[in-house]
Order: C-alpha cells, then structure tokens, then sequence
C-alpha cells in the first residue's frame, strides 16, 4: 500500500477555529431540543484546542452524559483533544437567564475515525462554578451533560475527502487517528502500489513525525505514483504519440517523426530527486520525401530531476541532468548535409541540443485541482484550503509543509 499521513499541532488548529469563529459566528450559538429541555448557548469567543488527555483533577471534575461526576469511565490517555469552548453562556428552557454566562467550558473529545470519516465524541465536560450560589451550582450540573449532548451532535463526523491531483482519483482507506504530544496525526493507505509498510505510530521516520504546524507526510510509493502520473500529464511531452515535424534545410525538405515513451519513475534517496527513463521506439528521417533510417544508440535516454516547488495548483521542477545518447543516419547520406542539419537544428550534437533545452530551466506541470475542501457545518457550507509552501526530505518520505485556511 501507499502511505499518507497529515498532521496538525494546537496552533493550527486554533488558526482554523479563529477564522471560523470569525466568518461564521451563527455556528456558534443557537438552541436545541425543544420546551424546557431546549438548551440555548452562545460561544461568544473563538474556540481553543490543546492535544492531549486533561490532568486527573480536571477530569475527575468534569461530568459525562448521564450527569456522573466524576465520569463514570476511565480518562482515555489516546486521541483526546481538549476543546474550550471560550466566554460561554448557555441556559435551559424559556428562562432568559443565563445558567452558564460568559464562562469558559472545557469540553473533552474522543477523535476516531469510522469508514471514510472522522469522528468526535464528547467524552465529558466541566466549567468552573466558583463564586456561584448553590442553586446556580446545582443549574449547572444539570445542564452541562445537556451541553455535552449538543457538542455531541455538532462534531457527529467530517468526511475524508478523495485527492484528484491531475483529475485522477486516489482514494484512501484503512484510517487512523492518533495524538502525540503536540500533533492530530491522521494516517491512511492509498490503493495505488502494494509493498509499502505504514510507519508505526510516532515512530515514523527518524523517530518522530515532523514539527511543522501542518504537514503532509508522503510515502516513497506514494510519492513515486503521483509523480508518475505527473509526467504523464506534462504538455512538454506528447507521451506515446507519433510526434512529427517539417523543416527546409538547404532547400531540402527535412521531416522528422518520433515517439517518446515513459519507462518509469526512480526516487532518489531524497525523494525530492527522482530519474525518469524513456525510450524512442520510432525514430524516421525523411528527405525530400525519401525515408532514411534515423538511429538513436542507445534508444532511450535517463532524465533526472528535482523538485523545486509544489503550490495548490502547481508542481515546479527542474531537470539536472540526462544521460548520453547519439544519433546518426546511414551512410547513403552526405556527411556534409548531416552535419548542416544538426548545426541548424541541434547545434552540432543531438544530446548537446537535448541537454540545452531541458537541463538547468525550471519547469511547472499544473496539478489541475486546488487543495479546497468543502465540509457541512449544520446548514452551512464551510471550504478550508490547504496551501503548501515548501517541501523536503524526511527521512526518506516527501514532506509538504502548509498552510491552513477558512475561505
């Protein structure tokens, strides 16, 4: 299988929250069930969220669904998020005053994933009652597993979008969720080529995962496939096609046809290098309507390139080097009109002319998809996108480093 991990640390996720909050405040308040069971809330400050299980004392003062304080299961130690649900007020029933007014409510989230979604269930939730009478202390305690109740419903599950880059289709399964000590860390498998083992948890790579705020982690197979269907959808290159051209030299018609065929991708130890070997199975040479046989020895060359850049919409590269190769033509051609014909046409050397027009020139393939994704928060349509803004080596694998905003 192929392998991709995306992870996200606290900051973030806390940048995404704020620009949520910010363009899309409705999300934030509202009412839920109905006379008075209806809970009305309104999270007047944008959201925060730090990774990891809360310590035993918040914990043991926080309560379930079922009204248990503590929680009547244990505290899990994986894949917990803490949310904070900032300058919160919340009240039950008809009643306009508010039980919860303007306090911060921890609310503590179970991440999974199920099929081809992740999910977060409320595991439980706790406020600070301090300086509240009895009665308000009491209110609260009833209503906080109600709050917990509408959380529920409104992290039910975000669907894992499919990637298209080049408008073909790779779909992942096989999702995991995990938590480090500073990451959300979602893996998944890629059915495009077999043989690749998923990293184990954290101890992916050199011993951890990256630390950049957002990246994309992209296995050696993996990478391998999407830079093979890169090439192929590079408009350099008409792959596999009979190529032709027509020229006049020394008042001599000259046509020339040719077919060019990828022979495959080889990453480099870096997997920002990587080889690409083609063969010319069809190489003509017609003069004056006459058909020669043009030689390519041997017939294929190897190009090596680096990438140089990958945006939302593009991928930049640049060719470093191609292998040698020669032409020549039979010997019922005058050596003098070859020797025109390539001084006109590949400046003296067919691999010279080769290696002048690709090597050393950067070059950019349109990766025919942005990184959008488009998710429903309640009534409303909410697009996030992902802008990469460099890319290295991590031991092995190909690391996207991004950015991550509300659109």
């Amino acid at each position: 299988m192929s392998w991709l991990a995306v992870g996200m640390n606290a900051r973030a996720l806390n940048g995404v929250l704020e620009e949520l909050h910010a363009k899309y405040p409705a999300l934030f308040k509202g009412e839920e069930g109905r006379g008075e069971d209806t809970v009305v809330w309104d999270v007047a400050g944008a959201p925060t969220v730090d990774i990891g299980a809360p310590d035993k004392k918040s914990w043991d003062s926080a309560t379930d669904a079922k009204g248990n304080t503590p929680p009547a299961a244990p505290m899990p130690d994986e894949g917990v998020l803490r949310l904070t649900l900032v300058n919160t007020s919340a009240h039950v029933g008809t009643s306009s005053r508010n039980i919860i007014d303007g306090k911060d409510v921890e609310v503590y989230l179970q991440i999974s994933t199920s099929g081809g979604t992740i999910g977060a269930v409320p595991l439980a939730v706790r406020t600070d009652t301090s300086g509240l009478s009895e009665w308000d202390q009491e209110a609260v305690e009833e209503l906080l597993p109600k709050v917990l109740q509408v959380a529920a419903g409104a992290v039910s599950g975000i669907t894992i979008p499919t990637i298209e880059p080049f408008g073909t289709r790779i779909s992942f399964t096989d999702y995991a969720v995990e938590t480090t000590s500073t990451h959300l860390v979602l893996t998944a498998e890629a059915h495009v080529s077999p043989g690749e083992e998923r990293p184990a948890g954290a101890a992916a790579g050199q011993g951890s995962y990256p630390t950049d705020d957002l990246w994309i982690l992209i296995g050696r197979n993996l990478a391998g496939d999407f830079l093979d269907v890169a090439v192929m959808f590079t408009k350099e290159v008409d792959w596999g096609r009979e190529i032709g051209y027509t020229t006049t030299v020394q008042g001599r018609e000259v046509h020339v046809e040719y077919v060019v065929v990828p022979r495959g991708i080889a990453l480099g130890d870096d997997p920002r290098t990587a080889s690409l070997a083609v063969e010319v199975p069809k190489l003509d040479f017609f003069l004056n309507g006459r058909h020669l046989n043009m030689v390519m020895e041997p017939p294929g060359a190897t190009a090596t390139a680096e990438i140089t850049d990958i945006t939302a919409t593009d991928l930049h590269y640049t060719v470093t080097d191609i292998s040698g190769f020669r032409w020549y033509w039979p010997p019922d051609i005058t050596d003098l009109f070859v020797a025109e014909y390539l001084d006109a046409h590949c400046q003296g050397d067919a691999w010279k002319w080769a290696h002048d027009k690709w090597v050393g020139q950067e070059r950019t393939i349109s990766l025919g998809t942005g990184l959008d994704y488009t998710f429903q928060a309640g009534s409303t349509q909410v697009t996030a996108r992902a802008t990469p803004r460099g890319i290295d080596d991590f031991a092995g694998m190909l690391l996207v480093k991004a950015d991550v905003h509300i659109v």
